[in-house]
C-alpha cells in the first residue's frame, strides 16, 4: 500500500481481489495505527509486513495495536521471505523482514 493515507471506499474494496501479503507503512505518517488495523481488517490479508518502522515509538505502538487486534507478530530471520499458498499462515500475522546491509 506504500503511502496510501485512507480507509478504502466500498468499490475499491470490492475491486480488490485476494490479497495475501500486504506490504504497510507503518510510521504514522499516512495512516493512524487505528486506521491501519481498519485497513487490514478490510483487506484480509495472511501476512502483513510492515515498512517505515525505524522512527522513534513505530514498532512498539504498531505491535501493542497488533496484540490488541489478535495479531500474531515474528520477525524473519532475513531480508527476504517466500511464501506459497502451503506456508502462507491460515490468519492474518504480522512479519517484519530484517533490513537488508547496503
Amino acid at each position: 500500500l506504500s503511502h496510501l493515507g485512507h480507509l478504502l471506499s466500498r468499490d475499491q474494496r470490492r475491486r480488490i481481489r485476494r490479497i495475501d501479503v500486504l506490504f504497510l507503512n507503518i510510521d504514522g505518517n499516512y495512516l493512524s495505527h487505528p486506521e491501519a488495523f481498519k485497513l487490514i481488517e478490510q483487506i484480509g490479508p495472511r501476512v502483513v509486513i510492515p515498512m517505515h518502522y525505524h522512527f522513534g515509538g513505530a514498532v512498539s505502538a504498531f505491535n501493542a495495536g497488533a496484540a490488541e487486534n489478535n495479531y500474531s507478530v515474528r520477525e524473519a530471520a532475513g531480508s527476504t521471505v517466500l511464501f506459497s499458498d502451503t506456508t502462507l499462515p491460515r490468519s492474518t500475522e504480522i512479519l517484519y523482514l530484517q533490513p537488508q546491509d547496503y
